[in-house]
């Protein structure tokens, strides 16, 4: 067998022990949120969690912009101390952010009593939580241990879980209950994730003002590559509950936000895996200039089977499923999970080759594929829900819309795997 060919089998072997290893704690993470949910749909009105939607919803606008995605460069470098040095830097970075959006909170409340919701209070304490553990995740990846980091998931959706279930039953079923169960369960995951490293990113000479000036200036560039991109991205998939909240009322924010919370489950049991993986071996291919075209292929053939069997058995089974499961209140969450099927099908098939575009250096062609694939589809919804359009009905187009632009980042990501082979 050739040596390219070799080297080549080799990357993809070592794609499929990441994926294995990622997807473990996912699976059994993921598990545990699944299982509750039945609970806390009793536990929770629907008003309830609609709220709580409007939090992580802010939670996943904010946060790349928190980090300014730095985070992404901490796999680049080939010296150690200079991947300590990006890794202190982002958390300068996000403290310094998260900060300012703490006092934006205290001025929302302060100046807008009538809508007070004292949950939000804990939006920058979530933000730094989570900017520190995506980071982690990074360096996870750098060091290619990710025992930790899979096990970290599954500790915070335990207590995440636990929160939220004895909080309700122990006082009320308050949003608030919801959001410090997401807060805290992401605190315990960064504090395990710590604890399992030997090698910590953030010895204190990385902290020294030279290194860090060093690192800005080394990377400034990196955010104009991965941040347009990654804030589509979050746009298009946070920017739903807002809309949904100034069209329809908080009920059905909240049976949106259930059906949506099925539809991520296989995203997040195997979607996120796909992804790391897939971006890791892109960039260790880019760096040994090995073909990618190859890796593409498998690795779209794989998702695209396994995402069909996934979703077309989620269609077929959500009405009655999604009522028995939830209850009556929550009934109408079956029909909107099938409005929503088309947009989470073409998002897991598509969110594994998100950041190849940063990685083959085609930044633009990937702000295209993602407005085609996160945008336009919003903008859709947008339109129908001014018409007053009944909700499954908006979210059917909007799904729709999802599915067509997905089909066209794809075909960008495989002309970019081409042309980058092509140039050898």
């Amino acid at each position: 067998m050739p040596a390219r060919n070799i080297e080549q089998s080799h990357t993809i072997g070592r794609m499929r022990r990441n994926l294995t290893r990622l997807a473990s704690g996912s699976i059994i993470a993921q598990a545990v949120v699944a299982v509750s949910t039945p609970i806390l749909t009793r536990l929770y009105e629907p008003d309830a969690f609609g709220a709580a939607a409007l939090f992580t919803a802010a939670y996943g606008l904010i946060i790349p912009l928190v980090t300014l995605k730095y985070d992404q460069a901490v796999i680049m470098p080939k010296a150690q101390n200079r991947a300590m040095s990006i890794g202190a830097m982002v958390m300068v970075i996000a403290t310094v952010n998260s900060l300012i959006v703490g006092v934006g909170v205290l001025a929302y409340l302060l100046f807008l009593p009538e809508r007070r919701e004292l949950s939000w209070l804990l939006l920058p304490v979530a933000l730094w939580l989570g900017a520190a553990f995506t980071l982690m995740q990074q360096w996870s990846s750098r060091m290619s241990n990710y025992t930790h980091y899979a096990r970290s998931q599954v500790v915070g959706a335990v207590v995440n879980v636990s929160i939220c279930t004895g909080a309700a039953l122990a006082f009320s079923g308050r949003p608030v209950f919801i959001v410090l169960g997401f807060t805290a369960g992401m605190g315990v995951s960064l504090a395990y994730t710590i604890r399992g490293f030997k090698s910590w990113p953030y010895r204190s000479q990385a902290f020294r003002i030279r290194a860090l000036a060093r690192q800005i200036k080394a990377y400034g560039s990196f955010p104009a590559l991965v941040l347009p991109t990654a804030v589509v991205t979050v746009v298009g998939a946070n920017g739903i509950p807002f809309l949904l909240a100034s069209h329809y009322s908080l009920e059905e924010v909240g049976v949106f936000a259930v059906a949506n919370r099925v539809l991520v489950i296989p995203a997040a049991i195997v979607g996120g895996a796909l992804a790391e993986a897939v971006r890791s071996e892109f960039a260790a291919s880019q760096r040994a200039r090995e073909l990618v075209t190859p890796i593409f292929r498998k690795a779209f053939t794989q998702i695209i089977i396994l995402a069909v069997v996934l979703f077309g058995g989620i269609y077929l089974v959500a009405p009655d499923a999604l009522s028995f499961l939830f209850g009556m209140q929550y009934a109408a969450s079956g029909a909107t999970a099938q409005a929503l099927i088309l947009a989470a099908f073409s998002q897991f098939i598509c969110a594994p080759f998100v950041y190849v575009f940063a990685i083959l250096r085609r930044p633009a062609m990937g702000l295209l594929g993602q407005v085609l694939l996160a945008l336009v589809p919003l903008g859709a919804l947008v339109l129908f829900s001014r018409l007053a359009v009944p909700l499954n009905n908006a979210l059917f187009m909007y799904s729709f819309c999802a599915l067509v632009g997905a089909v066209v980042m794809l075909a960008l990501v495989y002309r970019g795997c081409k042309s980058f082979d092509a140039r050898g």
